[in-house]
């Protein structure tokens, strides 16, 4: 394409912008330049809103069409927004972001009046969802179709809040349907206007932003800016998109929740994930884009994206009319493989990351603990304070069985605060408890294991048993897992000690060596004892909650 034949000049003030000559270089009417950075050509306007207005471009160095987006306003707010905007848009590289080339595709323009600011962005070519609703689906969408875009949009917010960005503006016109990439029918949404979007921030803010009936109650009243923001606006926009309906005209006026099941027949499950994301205190939506996706991903409404065969049968209608009932049923085939692999991907490759996570966080706290327990024995009188207090603690007991603390005890001890502490950071298993106070019983938990370790030194097997036993029930007691907390504690107990028993077998180790490890006369052995520890009862617990638990879900539902 060629931009011989009229050009548009971007001045907001210009009374006579289109059309100019080709071949001119400069407004005939108020001076504005109209070759751009001597290498952008504005063809035509393509609409205006708020404070910019849009138009296609001309890029000759890379002889394509662009898009220019134009401040129309001179406030130092919205300057300030569309700076950001453009920093934003540079910083993303992700096909459900329009593309920003480099920093110079952000620069400003004379004309007689003022500088006006300007950001060349890649053009997307396709219709926005609000368009796409009242031209095809008038009376809400398939909920095959809503549940694609919402895997989609949550999949773009999950890049941009781990960029630390909230968009706080999403909306079905905010959210473009690409019709110029994708592969056998595939299309790719594309999330647009980032003039809002924010670092994430929970204090305050001074600026106000919202769209009617998609933004939460906190944007509205100008709070802070959280990834729950977009999760409500996004479950919305769903909503929206199943109904027909605008979501202001279902909304309760008591509660602030939205009354639309009626006007959608949908999966129960996923209504009830558009409910919890869409409820009106923040803290008790879904946190993060990455849980949006957890809960998509189990539900069974979600398919594989269009027919592959939707383009070749397009371009052969003749051809394909006597092999369509062989064609349907291999394309349903390939469907419910490609939605069965897809989702057993993400579910196996999710469940592995989530382990390793856990396993470095509770062998690294294993080893802070460690280091922090030896330190103060060795360099303060915390150690001997220590011990005096636990000895005479039990010799008020008069147990049967003699027990001398020493001061390693609280070396044990400080190792399971930072191994509890390490476990429940990452909250990878739903863990409720805070860091700290998981910690806390992490604590209690080693002290009371290492007190049976001293107790009953007779069975070298029943004393290694025993404290591992019950270190690691009462420190998975102590995390705060939510559901089938049995299950978890048995798993991770008969996990941690097979791991222990098992090593021990492999390594041809003795059992009459453990006492000497557990002694920190080596004292590297004896940090690794603790880290494995640690990670044994990361890896059991994974076990546990991704495999064990499921089948268990299963079988109840079955």
């Amino acid at each position: 394409m060629s931009p011989s034949a009229a050009t548009h000049c971007i001045n907001p003030g210009c009374s006579a912008p289109y059309p100019q000559p080709g071949h001119h270089k400069f407004c005939q009417r108020c001076g504005t330049a109209l070759y751009l950075q001597q290498r952008y050509i504005p063809l035509q306007k393509l609409g205006s809103g708020g404070f910019s207005a849009i138009y296609t471009i001309w890029d000759l160095e890379t002889r394509q069409e662009k898009v220019l987006k134009v401040l129309t306003t001179s406030s130092e707010k919205a300057e300030q927004l569309f700076v950001q905007e453009a920093i934003v848009l540079r910083s993303l590289h992700h096909p459900g972001v329009p593309k920003v080339a480099d920093r110079h595709s952000s620069f400003t323009v004379k004309t007689p009046d003022r500088e006006i600011h300007c950001l060349v962005m890649e053009k997307i070519i396709g219709k926005n969802l609000e368009e796409i609703l009242a031209e095809r689906y008038p009376q809400g969408c398939p909920e095959v179709l809503a549940c694609e875009w919402l895997w989609q949009v949550a999949t773009i917010l999950n890049v941009l809040h781990k960029r630390k960005i909230v968009h706080r503006d999403i909306k079905p016109s905010n959210l473009m349907l690409r019709t110029d990439r994708g592969t056998f029918g595939e299309t790719q949404l594309v999330l647009i206007d980032f003039g809002g979007a924010k670092s994430i921030d929970p204090n305050p803010s001074s600026t106000r932003l919202f769209s009617s009936g998609y933004s939460p109650p906190e944007q509205m009243s100008g709070g802070g800016s959280e990834p729950t923001a977009d999760i409500y606006a996004l479950g919305r926009t769903i909503i929206h998109l199943l109904t027909g309906r605008y979501p202001v005209e279902m909304e309760d006026i008591e509660t602030g929740q939205l009354q639309w099941r009626n006007y959608a027949k949908v999966n129960p499950r996923l209504a009830t994930l558009l409910d919890n994301m869409t409820h009106p205190t923040a803290d008790r939506r879904l946190q993060s884009a990455r849980s949006v996706k957890r809960e998509l991903a189990r539900l069974t409404t979600l398919r594989s994206r269009r027919n592959p065969f939707a383009k070749l049968t397009q371009t052969w209608p003749k051809i394909k009319q006597p092999f369509l009932p062989l064609g349907l049923a291999i394309a349903k085939t390939v469907r419910g493989t490609r939605r069965i692999s897809a989702i057993a991907y993400r579910k196996v490759s999710f469940a592995c990351l989530e382990t390793l996570r856990e396993m470095a966080w509770g062998g690294m706290g294993a080893i802070v603990g460690v280091l922090l327990g030896q330190s103060l024995i060795t360099y303060t009188i915390w150690g001997d304070e220590f011990t005096n207090g636990m000895n005479h603690f039990i010799a008020q007991l008069a147990l049967d069985v003699t027990i001398k603390v020493e001061p390693e005890m609280l070396v044990v001890a400080i190792a399971g605060l930072g191994t509890a502490w390490g476990l429940a950071e990452p909250k990878s298993y739903r863990q409720r408890s805070h860091p700290f106070f998981a910690g806390i019983g992490g604590f209690l938990s080693y002290a009371i294991g290492w007190l049976f370790w001293l107790g009953f030194p007779d069975s070298l097997q029943g004393q290694l048993l025993g404290f591992l036993g019950i270190s690691v029930a009462l420190l998975t007691l102590g995390l705060g897992l939510s559901d089938y907390v049995i299950i978890h504690v048995i798993a991770s107990v008969f996990g941690t000690g097979v791991f222990f028993l098992g090593l021990l077998e492999w390594c041809n180790i003795s059992l009459q060596t453990i006492p000497e490890v557990l002694s920190f006369s080596y004292f590297f052995l004896t940090t690794g004892v603790f880290v494995l520890m640690g990670m044994a009862i990361a890896l059991s617990l994974s076990l546990s909650y991704f495999l064990v638990v499921p089948i268990c879900q299963w079988l109840k539902g079955k």
